[in-house]
């Protein structure tokens, strides 16, 4: 035993074992590939299911902030009939009156800013507008900027709430689109961008009275039922999260 000691003290046998312990370099290269094929695995999947979350907990947020304003204007004996009437700016006037309940950084209205220049897509990744801005802010419907970055577009169907039914819902008086996180991506139905309807008894998410409102990013047509445009998601989210 004293010689073997004596062995390695002298380097005869050290050198030998550092030598068959240490790593080559391409040893080290094969580990560290090993090592992006896992993370590719494992963090893409983590990163988009920590994405539909952040978009889950923002679009029930602005779904309950929505409703509250509605609540809080009935409250103060504000009639949406009126609000909602035939020479009611098509949104803008509703936009102003839900301004005071809910907190906006800016009200762009009708025509100008607020909304961004790069495209807003169907939940598949095809286009639904080029540009957005181009999309909302030429039409008619009043457009504003909320604290939290989100941007709220306002449309009101002009008939007093009466004799326009969306959804299976009589007496809707008109809608809100909203992207729950403002410019930021991935601007697509159903993942940020969302789509509520007012009428005189609540406000709901589009595809509330659908039989069948099932999402799927997979579903490569763009009208008709197609499950790949994403409208109905908002309706879907609350049942079943944002699972697809």
């Amino acid at each position: 035993m004293s010689n073997i000691f004596k062995i390695c003290r002298e380097g005869g046998v050290t050198s030998s074992i550092r030598h068959r312990t240490a790593f080559t370099l391409a040893e080290v290269l094969v580990t560290l590939a090993v090592i992006g094929v896992v993370a590719s695995l494992t963090i893409v999947p983590l990163v988009k299911s920590s994405s539909n979350i952040q978009n889950t907990v923002a679009f029930k947020k602005q779904y309950s902030n929505i409703s509250r304003a509605r609540l809080s204007l009935l409250a103060d004996g504000i009639n949406l009939e009126t609000l909602f009437s035939n020479s009611s700016g098509f949104g803008t006037i509703a936009l102003n009156a839900f301004a005071t309940k809910m907190k906006m950084f800016k009200i762009c209205g009708w025509g100008t800013g607020c909304w961004y220049t790069s495209p807003l897509k169907y939940l598949n990744g095809q286009i639904y507008a080029p540009n957005a801005s181009d999309r909302f802010m030429s039409s008619a419907g009043g457009s504003a900027i909320l604290n939290d970055g989100s941007i709220i577009w306002v449309y009101s169907f002009r008939t007093n709430c009466t004799s326009y039914s969306v959804d299976g819902k009589n007496n809707t008086c008109g809608l809100i689109k909203i992207d729950v996180n403002g410019a930021k991506g991935p601007n697509k139905w159903g993942r940020d961008f969302f789509q509520f309807y007012i009428t005189t008894t609540r406000i709901y998410p589009h595809g509330t009275n659908y039989s069948s409102y099932d999402c799927d990013p997979t579903d490569t047509r763009t009208s008709g039922a197609s499950k790949g445009r994403g409208f109905l998601c908002g309706a879907y989210i609350l049942q079943n999260g944002m699972d697809y």
